[in-house]
């Protein structure tokens, strides 16, 4: 039998990694005991379900007293010696004196060492000139993670039944219909929230199943002047002239009356939801170089969904991403960002995504220089456009 010995670290990718590369028959944590019972169920849940390890064991020891530290990881360690098996130590994660407890106990038991570099996905062997390795004497596997087994890891649940359907991107029309919505918002960059929030102001019928617009000049015009940022009906022409040649919008007119026809309630919906296609367009940029990807996720905080939405605690993430095993937690803000925006980020990163997640806010107007700095402080990258090489400065 093999059996990984490992110290249970606050990081559950650090508690999971090496069994996300190799078939071990069993796992023995050593941990600090509110840290056992605030992972127990949620690491053994997921090494049977994910990884494939049925048995898997906590015992807790002491903060403080290196002695009582060996005293419980002698016994147990020798007892999985005295079944015949063969023993690796786990240096992954940790904390300094359950390391040198480690290093201890390997050399007296002459067990071989080995961590995994998480950010390089690299698995690197402590004692080369031990008769055992890892690399040489266990089943090689190569579980690749979806988001929702990375969430899960992190005790949380993406609740699906809050997505959106102007969120669904599985339609190749509708993504073509969002690429060009997203040249026109770009071409009409300083004007486009005012345009996005003027429209619904058109549609006077309460039926959502009418597409249809059709209002008088002289009601549009006397509409304009109350609304801020899209006063001169110029810019509101222009706009939608590039909608209807982009095929977002049919029989378009706009001399006496105004009329045109929404492609369909799912265009309308992005086209009223300002930042909807920064959302939209961030996606199918960072769809293409991940291995998952997912917009406008709903992140449930203890991992439990109910029957009602409203008695859940949850996240919303504008983009989510996962390459490999770090994550990266995208907010998209179109308008103006404040400070709050930046601790939301931080919030919802750091829960779900622990310390190795990667943070992003894509912020088409910027930032001020105070909020930069902040951001840079909580390591936030920061860029205009997700497209964008290099960080705003």
């Amino acid at each position: 039998m093999n059996v990984n010995i490992e110290f249970l670290d606050k990081e559950p990718i650090e508690n999971m990694i090496t069994s996300l590369h190799f078939c071990l028959d069993k796992i023995v944590f050593f941990g600090y005991h509110d840290e056992i019972i605030r992972q127990k169920e949620q690491t053994r849940k997921f090494l049977r379900d994910v990884c494939g390890v049925a048995d898997v064991s906590f015992f807790a020891v002491s903060q403080t007293s290196l002695k009582d530290v060996l005293k419980v990881m002698r016994e147990q360690i020798g007892k999985e010696y005295s079944q015949g098996s063969t023993v690796y130590f786990d240096l992954t994660g940790g904390e300094s004196l359950i390391l040198v407890a480690f290093g201890m106990l390997a050399k007296e038991f002459d067990a071989p060492l080995h961590q995994y570099l998480i950010k390089q996905d690299r698995l690197v062997e402590l004692t080369p000139e031990n008769v055992h390795q890892i690399s040489r004497d266990v089943k090689r596997q190569e579980i690749r993670l979806n988001l929702d087994q990375y969430i899960s890891m992190q005790g949380g649940e993406i609740n699906h039944k809050l997505h959106k359907g102007s969120k669904d991107l599985s339609d190749e029309a509708f993504r073509r219909d969002i690429r060009n919505i997203w040249k026109i918002a770009k071409r009409h960059e300083t004007v486009w929230n005012a345009f996005s929030e003027f429209l619904p102001k058109l549609s006077r019928s309460s039926n959502a199943e009418v597409l249809e617009v059709r209002m008088r000049k002289e009601n549009v015009h006397a509409l304009l002047r109350e609304h801020a940022g899209l006063r001169n009906s110029g810019k509101l022409d222009a706009i939608l002239e590039d909608c209807a040649a982009a095929g977002v919008l049919s029989g378009l007119e706009h001399e006496d009356v105004y009329s045109f026809i929404y492609k369909s309630k799912t265009l309308r919906e992005v086209l009223w939801e300002a930042g909807s296609i920064l959302e939209l367009h961030t996606y199918l940029a960072e769809e293409e170089q991940t291995d998952d990807c997912m917009v406008g996720v709903h992140l449930d905080w203890d991992g439990r969904l109910h029957e009602k939405a409203s008695e859940d605690v949850y996240n919303e993430i504008d983009v989510l991403t996962l390459r490999g095993y770090i994550p990266t937690f995208i907010s998209c803000k179109s308008g103006n960002v404040n400070q709050m925006a930046l601790y939301e980020l931080e919030t919802v990163a750091s829960r779900f995504g622990g310390k190795y997640a990667k943070k992003v806010l894509v912020a088409p107007q910027g930032l001020s220089y105070g909020h930069r700095l902040r951001a840079q402080e909580m390591g936030i990258i920061v860029k205009r456009d997700i497209t964008d090489l290099d960080e705003e400065v």
